[in-house]
């Protein structure tokens, strides 16, 4: 049992296609890079984790990496930034400052300057009040340029404070290494900053077209693979996702081995799958009704069971929550079933103008087999990371649960 906080858990608000996403990149370098044994997995130490082994068994290096996926910028005072410099400070320890090991912050978003006010220095009374104004650490540090004296000053500062707040007064009892970090100087501090490597990219970046040109980059791409490549980002995505939940470090790591078998898996597949882009759709659709399902349910007939009603709202929770990991698949997937539905809820309100229990019921029960019979057939051509029956039936009802339909207001 460490003495510092466990951080395997994956934060749902920066996306876990971002994980993914980039543990599909790192292996498929590492590959590249002619690395004969690899690993990697997402959530065992913090959100992508990878090992670098030679032939002799030795360690080439350990990736641990932090994903964040936010609209604003970044400064070295953002919360995202101190939280993740304690988690790397505890890994860097841990470690004892192995140069094998590779601290990487990998961001989807901009950066901001850092602003000294009144009130920061109020709180840090060992800094002096001339060092006020706008300061640009995160951008050189991430641009690999020299900080200066002040720099460093403030961002000692700015690091102490979040590392002895996380550690202060714990239920659990751990410290993690606070009193080396207490009495922590400038050239130590130094050393430790740059240790990580950070990557900042604008979230308008095309990440599945580059993860589509290392896949077909990759040595185990070769003419049996053509027009292959969606299937290969597919599988990856799939296996990756899979592996998450997996008890145990060894069963959640992907090897070399797996990447070069679910290439041999492309080649010998009989037909190749088209992308579904209609998740390009899925943002434009205009939503106007903030109801959730049980009220859409009460609103045209008051009467109706309270616990089937709750059922309702269980089913569209659960394929909610898949959404974060499925990704544009799932986007897609939600576009066309809100399609069909859409189609069968209007033609059945034009025989119907009222409703009770039972033909609330056979309205649920009709919507569920043409989304299915919908998937089914669209599954012909396109391949998803996912759409078992569950999954499906589920979306009909988060779009009840969401903005996008309901069983009356279609006049």
């Amino acid at each position: 049992m460490t003495n510092v906080i466990g951080r395997t858990a994956g934060d749902k608000s920066k996306g876990f296609d971002t994980q993914i996403e980039r543990a599909i990149c790192l292996i498929l370098d590492k590959i590249s890079e002619g690395s004969e044994h690899v690993y990697c997995a997402i959530e065992v130490v913090e959100d992508v984790f990878l090992l670098d082994v030679k032939s002799d068994g030795e360690l080439k290096e350990k990736i641990i990496e932090e994903d964040k996926d936010y609209s604003s910028n970044f400064s070295f005072r953002s919360e995202p930034v101190r939280n993740t410099m304690v988690s790397f400070f505890d890994q860097y320890i841990l470690h004892e400052k192995d140069p094998a090991l590779s601290l990487v912050f990998y961001a989807k978003t901009g950066l901001a300057n850092e602003r000294i006010d009144k009130v920061f220095l109020e709180n840090n009374p060992d800094i002096d009040k001339s060092l006020s104004g706008n300061y640009n650490i995160l951008k050189k540090i991430s641009e690999k340029l020299e900080l200066t004296e002040n720099d460093v000053i403030i961002a000692l500062a700015i690091f102490k404070k979040e590392y002895i707040s996380q550690y202060q007064d714990r239920d659990d009892g751990k410290v993690g290494y606070t009193e080396i970090v207490k009495s922590i100087n400038v050239n130590s501090f130094k050393g430790f900053i740059n240790s990580i490597t950070w990557v900042f990219e604008q979230d308008d970046i095309d990440t599945e077209s580059l993860i589509i040109e290392k896949i077909k980059s990759c040595e185990f791409f070769d003419f049996m693979c053509e027009g292959k490549d969606y299937n290969i980002l597919h599988e990856l995505h799939y296996v990756f996702n899979k592996k998450k939940t997996a008890s145990g470090l060894i069963k959640r790591l992907v090897s070399r081995d797996k990447i070069e078998n679910i290439y041999l898996k492309a080649k010998q597949s009989g037909s190749s799958y088209l992308k579904d882009n209609s998740w390009e759709l899925w943002d434009k659709i205009d939503t106007d009704d903030v109801r959730d399902i049980k009220q859409k349910i009460f609103d045209v007939c008051p009467d109706y069971n309270k616990k089937r009603a709750e059922s309702y709202y269980v089913k569209a929770a659960l394929a909610a929550s898949e959404e974060s990991s499925l990704g544009k698949d799932y986007k897609a997937l939600k576009a066309r079933v809100y399609s069909v539905c859409n189609d069968v809820i209007m033609e059945y309100l034009d025989e119907n103008s009222d409703f009770d229990k039972k033909k609330i019921q056979q309205v649920f029960s009709l919507l569920e087999n043409k989304a299915l019979e919908r998937v089914k057939n669209l599954e012909r051509d396109y391949s998803y990371n996912t759409s078992n029956e569950d999954l499906v039936k589920g979306i009909v009802y988060s779009l009840f649960n969401g903005c996008y339909l309901a069983l009356d207001g279609y006049e």
